[in-house]
């Protein structure tokens, strides 16, 4: 009997496999980078809750006391209970604060390996939107090209990046579902900023064309700040609300607590 013959090995494979080895690398660094950046902000808040109720303590000790009130025997436990959930109040403000920074930062880095990939994506939009307008890319005529030509290229190449992508189910379509939403944030930037940079050119020469190379390098660059100073926005933003929940629950907890004195009195008397 003659030995059956060995299988090849698809010569794919070895890159298949060193392509998801480096996915797999990527995932785990930006899990970890977003778990370490909740962890971090959740116990810099939970400090904060810790410090705001010292403060009270020594500011406006009335308005604690108020608060633990309706304990009667149990006032002195409430007091510690009050301090804890000041100090989670903190970590889950502060911690979903971080945990919105750690994704986006994430995002950037490996999604859009720190705007490389915004860059790449605004060129090839450039390089769609030329070939739409059926010149040779060194043509003369991509030197001068109408204005109004360029808009209606862009918007068509913008549509045709976008494209139409397969549904999914399950985990899959959730996370499929966020990075087409990126991805369409992403290209309606790119458009915007390189509209904004071809009308900054037409005016420049005075009303005359605008030209496709020039305008090739300078949005590269221009749309991956223009993403880049949205997510630090977005970020700002966040950090800001996060703040602001932050001073509201700081206010409201000790008169939540007194008008839940009487549930926590009883749940304190089966723990003690």
């Amino acid at each position: 009997m003659h030995a059956a013959p060995e299988t090849a090995p698809t010569p794919s494979a070895p890159a298949d496999a060193a392509l998801w080895k480096q996915i797999a690398l990527a995932l785990r660094d930006a899990v970890l980078a977003v778990v370490l950046k909740t962890l971090a902000w959740g116990a810099c808040g939970a400090a904060a809750g810790v410090a705001v109720f010292g403060a009270l303590y020594f500011i406006t000790p009335e308005y604690l006391a108020f608060a633990t009130e309706p304990l009667g025997e149990f006032s002195g436990p409430g007091f510690a209970l009050l301090a804890l959930l000041y100090a989670a109040a903190g970590a889950l403000v502060f911690g979903y604060a971080g945990l919105a920074r750690g994704i986006a930062r994430a995002l950037f880095k490996h999604g859009l390996d720190d705007g490389a990939r915004v860059a790449a994506l605004a060129e090839a939009m450039l390089d769609h939107a030329a070939a739409l307008l059926k010149l040779a890319p060194d043509a003369e005529a991509l030197r001068n090209v109408p204005l109004d030509r360029i808009e209606a290229v862009l918007k068509e190449a913008a549509q045709a990046m976008l494209g139409e992508r397969p549904g999914a189910t399950g985990a899959g379509a959730l996370l499929r579902r966020f990075l087409r939403r990126t991805h369409r944030s992403v290209i309606a930037r790119i458009e915007s900023v390189t509209l904004a940079e071809a009308r900054a050119q037409r005016d420049e020469s005075g009303g005359g064309g605008v030209d496709m190379a020039k305008l090739r390098g300078v949005a590269a660059r221009r749309a991956s700040e223009a993403v880049r100073a949205a997510l630090e926005r977005a970020l700002a933003f966040k950090t800001a609300l996060a703040a602001g929940l932050f001073v509201l629950a700081a206010g409201l907890l000790p008169l939540a607590f007194h008008a839940a004195g009487g549930a926590i009195a009883f749940l304190l008397g089966l723990v003690l």
